[in-house]
């Protein structure tokens, strides 16, 4: 009929695939970024699991007025009163999937002593995993853990 307007309701094919498209581009673009922070979140816990235990055994040490040792065995962390090491050797790693090692020693012992004044002997802590590594740091005059490089696959 002359007059009447047809209105179209719906979407073509061709608008639908377009659309389609244009959500799959950017999710491409987005999804790496995305990966980024879920790494980032994983050398965040990490971090935690190592400096939370590191910094109560240096207050622990500065209320008791005992020293303190950190222990590293197989990726677990242990911090204990002077003459104290029971490992469990069923315990999971207590720093997730990484590698935990000790810097710059200048002997293999896999301790370092938290002093009862609640400072620390000098040492530096690696983590690495296949999301990134950081390494932290602490030295008579810290009384927390130093971030001093973290880099983010």
């Amino acid at each position: 009929m002359p007059g009447v307007v047809h209105c179209r309701k719906g979407f073509t094919l061709l608008e639908v695939i377009l659309a389609m498209m244009l959500i799959l581009m950017i999710a491409a673009i987005g999804l790496p970024a995305l990966d980024g922070f879920s790494n980032e979140r994983k050398m965040r816990a990490a971090f935690t699991s190592v400096a939370d235990p590191i910094e109560d055994g240096m207050q622990k040490a500065r209320e008791e007025r005992i020293d303190y040792w950190i222990h590293l065995n197989e990726g677990n962390l242990l911090v204990t009163p002077a003459g104290e090491v029971d490992w469990d050797l069923n315990e999971k790693p207590t720093v997730g999937e990484g590698r935990l090692k000790l810097l710059d020693r200048d002997h293999d012992a896999p301790a370092v002593r938290l002093w009862a004044s609640g400072h620390a002997e000098p040492f530096r802590l690696q983590w690495e995993s296949n999301d990134g590594r950081w390494v932290v740091a602490a030295g008579p005059l810290d009384r927390r853990l130093r971030i001093v490089e973290w880099e983010v696959k």
